[in-house]
């Protein structure tokens, strides 16, 4: 009677007929969709057993999370998802000991079920760990479901995360070619200097052949006059030699 009590006064506070139910057994804290894209939530610590609560006939979800709850290590942190099953997956965190599961229909994304998982975490250790408010926090749960399930804007959240992730990736990436770009510099700078000490010695290289090819001009016109004097002189001989002969 009280937990028929307890449902109804539950279910009072929301409207939306995408939830349905929730129980607490055992230390373990569960709460029950009827649709949407999160359909089924229970977390358990201490190793808790699993007592199965037919809660609504045909969801047969509560009987395949206690067999999942017998092979999951709480031992160490981690986070997993299991192949689907008749139509859903399941997906779970451990932190601390503490295991936070839930179940989607098959091909809903799984950013948005870690993102819910994440937010249950988060709201457990910061409010509800080692107290005995699991109403507040089966209200919570409640609306997360509802939230993460159906409001676009859940998804939206995760898409600011990721453009925000894109924005990293593009100013990663543009450092990388800002700084392949200086290595680039570098190089014609390096290219630059060497041309330049190639054009002092190609520069220093012509001034000395243009020197020596003067001093072989000069050379070579001291040469032809010196014959062209010898030249003129045996000329002017052989004519004054013609004209004492001939007198």
């Amino acid at each position: 009677l009280s937990l028929s009590l307890s449902l109804s006064v539950f279910l009072s506070c929301f409207p939306s007929p995408s939830l349905v139910f929730f129980f607490s057994l055992h230390g373990v804290l569960v709460v029950m969709a009827d649709r949407g894209g999160i359909v089924y939530t229970a977390l358990w610590e201490n190793d808790s057993v699993l007592t199965h609560l037919h809660v609504k006939e045909n969801m047969d979800l509560s009987e395949l999370a206690r067999n999942l709850f017998a092979k999951i290590d709480c031992g160490y942190d981690h986070r997993k998802s299991f192949s689907p099953y008749q139509g859903h997956t399941f997906h779970y965190i451990v932190e601390d000991e503490v295991c936070f599961l839930a179940a989607t229909v098959d091909g809903f994304p799984l950013r948005i079920v870690f993102a819910y998982l994440d937010r249950a975490k988060e709201e457990f250790f910061n409010k509800y760990a080692g107290t005995s408010k699991w109403k507040q926090y089966k209200l919570f749960l409640a609306e997360e479901m509802e939230f993460y399930s159906n409001n676009p804007d859940a998804d939206k959240i995760r898409n600011l995360q990721n453009k925000v992730d894109d924005v990293t990736s593009v100013m990663r990436e543009n450092i990388e070619v800002v700084l392949e770009r200086g290595d680039r510099l570098e190089d014609l700078e390096a290219k630059s200097a060497q041309l330049q000490d190639n054009a002092l010695i190609f520069h220093k290289s012509a001034k000395k052949l243009k020197c020596k090819l003067c001093k072989q001009n000069a050379r070579m016109t001291i040469i032809c006059i010196i014959v062209a004097i010898v030249v003129i002189g045996v000329i002017a001989g052989i004519i004054a030699l013609a004209v004492v002969l001939s007198s």
